[in-house]
C-alpha cells in the first residue's frame, strides 16, 4: 500500500509540473499539448486523487469510476477532432511498464505471517498495429513479473502474462504524432509460484514446485500517444489505461500440488497500467 501511494505521489508531482507548464508558459498554444492535458494528465490525476482520498470507496466503485473517466476522455477528444484525414501506415515494437493489482487473493496461498506481496507488476512484451484510414487495428502480449517473498525453505513469486486484440481511432495527429484511445479484448493471467530451494533434501515424490493461477477474459481501456521523430522509422510511445476483468469467481487452476481448502478467495485482475513502447514504424496522410 505504501509503495503504491509513493508511486501515485510521484505521478502527481509530474502532473503538477505539466499543469504549471501549460498554464504559465507559451506552450499552451500547442494543440498537441492541450490534447495530452485533456486525454492523459487530467483524467490520470483525477482517478489517482480519488484513490488517495477514498481508497476503500474506489475499490468498491472502481469500474464505475473508470468508465466515467474514459467517457470523459472520449468527450474531451470529440472537441478536438481534426478534419477526417485518412491515414495509412503502421508500427510495432517492445513495451515495458507496470500495473497495479490487489495481490490479497494470491496472498491466500502464502503461509500466515509471511511478508506481504507488493501490488506492482512489471510487464514486458511487444505490440503492433496498422492504420486503416483513421482506425487503429492491432494487438500485443506481455509477461508479468511480481513480488517475491520467502518463508523458511519456500520461495513464493508472482508471475503471469496476457494478450489483447485492440481497436482504436486516431483523434489527433501531426506529421510526427498520433493520439488514439484504445479498446482491447483478450485474456489476463497471474499465478503464484511456490518453489523449494535446491540445496535442501526432500522426500521421494515430494513436489519441488507448485503454481496456483487464474486466467480471466478482460477488457483493456486505454489511451495511446506515439511519437515518430525524424524520418528513420523510430517510434516512441506511452500507453496508460485500466484492465477490467469480465468474469470472476473462486475457480483457481493449479499444478504440482493440491488445493485442499474449498473456501478459496474470489479473484479478479483489475488494475491500472502505464507502459512505454520503443520500436519502429511510419504513417502518412492519404491523398
Amino acid at each position: 500500500m505504501k509503495k503504491k501511494r509513493d508511486i501515485i505521489r510521484i505521478v502527481h508531482l509530474i502532473g503538477a509540473a505539466a499543469i504549471g507548464t501549460y498554464v504559465y508558459s507559451p506552450y499552451n498554444q500547442l494543440q498537441w499539448f492541450t490534447l495530452v492535458m485533456q486525454l492523459l494528465i487530467i483524467p490520470l490525476l483525477t482517478l489517482t486523487g480519488i484513490w488517495l482520498w477514498k481508497p476503500k470507496w474506489f475499490r468498491r466503485s472502481r469500474k464505475v469510476a473508470t468508465l466515467i473517466a474514459f467517457a470523459f476522455i472520449f468527450i474531451s477528444s470529440s472537441n478536438t477532432l481534426q478534419a477526417q484525414n485518412r491515414l495509412k501506415g503502421g508500427a510495432g515494437g517492445l513495451l515495458i511498464g507496470f500495473k497495479t493489482y490487489n495481490t490479497a487473493t494470491h496472498q491466500f496461498f502464502v503461509p500466515e505471517g509471511s511478508p506481504v506481496l507488493g501490488d506492482n507488476l512489471l510487464q514486458i512484451g511487444g505490440e503492433g498495429y496498422g492504420l486503416l484510414n483513421r482506425w487503429v487495428i492491432g494487438g500485443g502480449g506481455y509477461m508479468s513479473q511480481g513480488d517475491q517473498v520467502q518463508e523458511g525453505n519456500l520461495e513464493y513469486e508472482l508471475r503471469g502474462g496476457g494478450g489483447f486484440f485492440n481497436v482504436g481511432y486516431v483523434v489527433y495527429h501531426t506529421r510526427e504524432l498520433l493520439v488514439f484511445p484504445l479498446l482491447g479484448i483478450g485474456i489476463d493471467a497471474l499465478g503464484i509460484n511456490r518453489r523449494i530451494e535446491e540445496d535442501i533434501s526432500f522426500e521421494p515424490n515430494r513436489f519441488l514446485e507448485a503454481n496456483y493461477f487464474i486466467v480471466r477474459p478482460s477488457l483493456d481501456l486505454g489511451v495511446a500517444v506515439d511519437w515518430f521523430p525524424g524520418k528513420k522509422g523510430l517510434k516512441l510511445g506511452i500507453r496508460t489505461g485500466y484492465n477490467v476483468t469480465l468474469s470472476r469467481g473462486n475457480e483457481w487452476r493449479h499444478y504440482g500440488g493440491e488445493i485442499t481448502n474449498p473456501d478459496l478467495p474470489d479473484n479478479d485482475l483489475d488494475g491500472f497500467y502505464v507502459r512505454l513502447t520503443v520500436g519502429g514504424g511510419h504513417f502518412k496522410t492519404k491523398e
